[in-house]
This record gives structure tokens, C-alpha cells and sequence, in this order.
């Protein structure tokens, strides 16, 4: 914005990509027939699973998202950029410039300002 003050077509060039944590529960309860005079068994509750979300959209919508198991840790994002780029490429044919805009920061670890 402050680079380009006359062109208007800016917030068109932005590709913005965030992580978020889900937490997943898949509850499955069974019917149990058992006589008058029983008493049903205990089920146990299934644990929370907890599930990473990466997405990446821009001014027209979502362009990309992507859920990795539970239990791999997303270290480098070489694989998930290219796939973007794939993306870009196929739904957005006439796009010539894009900005990747992508927060890193932990919030849970971000100090307060004093």
C-alpha cells in the first residue's frame, strides 16, 4: 500500500496462510440391549485428538488447505508452498504477482507489551 499509493489492485495480489489447532472427537455409542434386571456396561470416552489446520486463501476465497496426521510436526514448508503455488497456478491463470502473507507467531508464547 505504501509502496504502490496509486494502484488499487493490491488486496488482489495478497495470498494470506494461517495454522490453527482443532481439536477432534469422534463419539460412537453403541446400543446396548441387555434384560430388565442388568445393568448396561461402561463405555469409556474416546480420547480429544488434536488436529493441525494449514489454509492458504486470498480476496476471492480458499485456495488451499491442508490437515497433516497427528503425529507429524510440520517443520519445513517446501512441499505445502509448491502446492500452493500448483493451485495458484490452475484456479488463478492471469495472476502475475502474489504476496505471501503468513503469520508465524505464536500467540501463546507472544509476551505481553509492557
Amino acid at each position: 500500500m505504501l509502496l504502490h499509493p496509486r494502484r488499487r489492485d493490491y488486496l488482489k495480489e495478497i495470498v494470506n496462510g494461517d495454522e490453527s489447532w482443532m481439536l477432534h472427537v469422534n463419539h460412537k455409542q453403541r446400543c446396548q440391549y441387555v434384560p430388565h434386571d442388568e445393568i448396561p456396561s461402561r463405555q469409556p470416552k474416546s480420547e480429544l485428538h488434536q488436529w493441525g489446520l494449514l489454509c492458504w486463501w486470498d480476496s476471492k476465497g480458499m485456495l488451499y488447505f491442508e490437515c497433516p496426521a497427528e503425529d507429524t510436526t510440520v517443520t519445513a514448508e517446501s512441499s505445502q508452498l509448491q502446492s500452493l503455488v500448483d493451485v495458484i497456478w490452475r484456479r488463478r491463470p492471469h495472476r502475475n504477482n502474489v504476496c505471501l502473507l503468513h503469520d508465524i507467531a505464536r500467540p501463546h508464547v507472544a509476551k505481553l507489551s509492557r
